[in-house]
């Protein structure tokens, strides 16, 4: 810093002088009580200020870099992982997640017809061929958004099923059908625990019929179909015949009858009491074991 034009006139005997900057790097002192004053102005050295201006200019560059990574690998983590569950066979929903970044995205596409990487929000997953395990479900903790979850023959345990309810805020619908660690107990335990999630169930053992699950004032379980070739048909069941037991467990609605089902294994023999025109049949089935073409 050099000092040029300086000029003074300060007796020995005159009070300490104050001193101020101006922007224009012209400094003034002076003391209100004294008619003295001196005066200078500071030259700041370009090398300097040239490196305040790179200085300035690499931390926005660096800053820039920060934001943009920090956005970008969470949105690559996820495409891997969707991916993942696609190429596996799993089927996956999701719509754009809304934020400044797709705001981003959206105005760098209107003008470049170029499409920034983009989260998304994950509402369904269906597991069907895919397979599925303690820590697949594990995994779905990364979308708490998600609001409907299904899986077959999934090789799960209650133990991180229990999770996905606090996992899984959104929740709303869960489908478990030929899981054979999930028993009907879990199931009502769930349901009960959990009254704003609908669970739908199926054991491992399969009957073969469609029935009326939309009147709650029937009595029993009105068979509105029977499969081809299939438990419920061998045994001579036919669409009209209101199913009222299992064995010696009263089916009063068709959620009964899906929980006394499920107690039951593949290849097991049950008896089977159905209302037909007024007549009380037993009807022996041997249940079969759930397939592909059956989910």
């Amino acid at each position: 810093m050099n000092w040029v034009g300086s000029r003074s006139a300060t007796p020995m005997n005159a009070k300490p002088l104050s001193h101020r900057f101006h922007d224009s790097g012209f400094l003034m002192s002076f003391d209100p009580e004294s008619e003295f004053y001196s005066e200078g102005i500071v030259r700041v050295d370009p090398s300097s200020q040239r490196k305040s201006y790179w200085l300035i200019f690499a931390s926005i560059v660096f800053l820039i870099v920060v934001v943009v990574a920090v956005t970008l690998l969470p949105i690559q983590n996820q495409k891997r992982h969707l991916a993942h569950l696609r190429n596996q066979g799993a089927i996956v929903y999701t719509i754009v997640r809304p934020g400044i970044w797709t705001s981003i995205s959206d105005y760098v596409h209107r003008f470049t017809d170029y499409q920034l990487p983009t989260l998304e929000e994950v509402r369904q997953i269906h597991f069907q061929k895919y397979p599925v395990t303690d820590q697949t479900i594990a995994n779905l903790s990364r979308y708490p958004e998600l609001q409907a979850l299904s899986m077959q023959s999934a090789e799960v345990s209650t133990t991180v099923l229990d999770n996905i309810f606090d996992d899984l805020p959104e929740l709303t619908g869960l489908t478990i059908i030929n899981c054979k660690n999930i028993t009907p107990e879990w199931i009502e335990k769930s349901q009960l625990a959990n009254p704003s999630v609908s669970i739908n169930f199926r054991g491992t053992a399969y009957l073969g019929i469609s029935a009326n699950i939309m009147n709650p004032d029937e009595e029993g379980c009105v068979v509105m179909y029977v499969q081809s070739g299939s438990a419920a048909e061998k045994g001579g069941m036919l669409p009209g015949d209101i199913i009222i037991g299992i064995e010696d467990s009263e089916v009063s609605s068709f959620t009964d009858l899906v929980m006394e089902l499920a107690r039951y294994s593949p290849d097991d023999q049950v008896t089977i009491q159905v209302n037909r025109q007024e007549e009380e049949i037993p009807m022996v089935c041997k249940l079969d074991a759930w397939s592909n073409k059956e989910f």
